[in-house]
């Protein structure tokens, strides 16, 4: 069972929408600003948002829980683990695709207007 729990007095009403390895959606209806403590530690790559609000770095400390500030009211919470490094390697992965078209294309190209020589 995916544990979360509310810092902050008075309780809020916490509803977990969704967990998987790589992501967490919690449901929180806040009287009160707080923080959500969640029982996976913080690790370089964990993003959070509330609501349609801009993805930012978690800032608990590295292997620590992740906290995560809330707003009074009703809250949709999203983190996400979205290492830079993985984004790095799609984008090596993808330049290496061009050039490997680029460099079948230059051949395919190159191969056909030169004549054998005898």
């Amino acid at each position: 069972r995916p544990r979360v729990r509310w810092i902050g007095a008075p309780a809020a009403e916490i509803v977990v929408r969704e967990r998987l390895p790589a992501r967490w959606s919690v449901a929180v209806d806040a009287p009160s600003a707080g923080r959500l403590l969640f029982a996976d530690p913080g690790f370089p790559g964990w993003t959070f948002r509330v609501g349609e609000g801009r993805w930012a770095p978690i800032g608990s400390p590295y292997g620590t829980p992740m906290e995560v500030p809330v707003p009074a009211g009703r809250n949709d919470v999203t983190l996400a683990y979205r290492p830079a490094s993985f984004r790095l390697g799609l984008a090596a992965c993808a330049l290496s695709l061009v050039l490997l078209a680029a460099w079948c294309a230059a051949l395919r190209r190159f191969g056909q207007t030169s004549s054998p020589r005898s």
